[in-house]
């Protein structure tokens, strides 16, 4: 997704779904399910329009992701925490 690709991951209880937008930038499958997996990769790849329309989004969700975000929510945290 940082070099504004779509994303395709299980949808395991590690996060990607805090990430990925199942439908939108990305998709989600049932985590351990390799014949979704491969059907869902299969598919990306052979819709250029889709794939494209992923791609779009999944910069726009890398931006949420910036390091200049991220270091903003963690000094917000640490603020909040010494009040």
């Amino acid at each position: 997704m940082a070099y504004g690709l779509p994303a395709v991951s299980f949808d395991c209880k590690s996060g990607p779904a805090d990430i990925i937008t199942h439908g939108v930038d990305g998709l989600l499958v049932e985590d351990g399910n390799t014949d979704k997996l491969y059907k869902s990769l299969d598919m990306l790849m052979s819709n250029k329009e889709l794939c494209q329309k992923f791609a779009l989004k999944a910069i726009e969700t890398r931006k949420r992701f910036s390091i200049e975000k991220i270091a903003s929510k963690w000094q917000q945290l640490f603020e909040e925490l010494s009040n």
